[in-house]
């Protein structure tokens, strides 16, 4: 009956986490077109050594600009804001119970003792403490 504080709690803990792995993922996917191109960077140099052209053609900076850069973007940006606006996210998916009473809908945000004036209700000292804090 009583909304529960510590289940919320652990709501929003375990809902950060996802939403922190899902940004490292996105930041891994960003990753990926530049460790690309630094592995084919570097097999290219390496193999250059040994044979004269064996990989046709290198990327200049103009694919660097139109393939490299956009790419990262399109993963890094939404990751970072993933990062970024995390406590917001959370906070509006998983919200904390108001502050009122169960039986009667007084707002007890500014009581004193665990009792709704209203209707006369034994309220859980949580309830009172939480919503002082907030």
């Amino acid at each position: 009956m009583y909304p529960d504080i510590e289940y919320v709690l652990k709501k929003r803990y375990a809902l950060s986490l996802i939403v922190r792995c899902c940004a490292i993922v996105l930041f891994l996917l960003g990753a990926l077109p530049l460790l690309q191109l630094i592995l084919q960077t570097t097999l290219g140099l390496m193999f250059e050594m040994f044979y004269v052209q064996i990989l046709p053609g290198t990327l200049d900076w103009k694919d660097i600009l139109l393939y490299v850069i956009p790419e990262m973007c399109k993963y890094a940006i939404p990751g970072w804001l993933l990062l970024h606006y995390r406590l917001r996210i959370v906070r509006w998916i998983a919200p904390m119970p108001k502050p009122v009473c169960p039986h009667c809908g007084y707002d007890i945000s500014k009581l004193a003792e665990p009792r709704c004036p209203e209707c006369g209700m034994e309220l859980p000292r949580e309830m009172v403490t939480q919503a002082d804090s907030d």
